[in-house]
């Protein structure tokens, strides 16, 4: 899906990035939150429901861009 960025995002230049995500409607509108820093990948996978995608070439991207963004399936026990 397409979704507003509600934060920013800094990655390498020269690599697509998929970066841990939140995924609301706001507004009835997509809107996606990274959820932590490089640093803290692994704990922000775990209370994702999204991924961000910034393609190659980009590096940057800022609150209110429009970012694609992988939604993952929740499954609750």
């Amino acid at each position: 899906v397409r979704a507003l960025l509600k934060g920013d995002v800094d990655t390498q230049v020269n690599a697509r990035s998929f970066i841990p995500a939140n995924l609301d409607v706001e507004d009835g509108v997509y809107a996606v939150r990274p959820t932590a820093d490089r640093q803290h990948a692994l704990i922000a996978s775990s209370q994702s429901n999204a991924l961000l995608i910034i393609p190659e070439g980009v590096g940057k991207a800022g609150v209110d861009a429009t970012v694609d963004v992988v939604v993952l399936e929740r499954r609750h026990a």
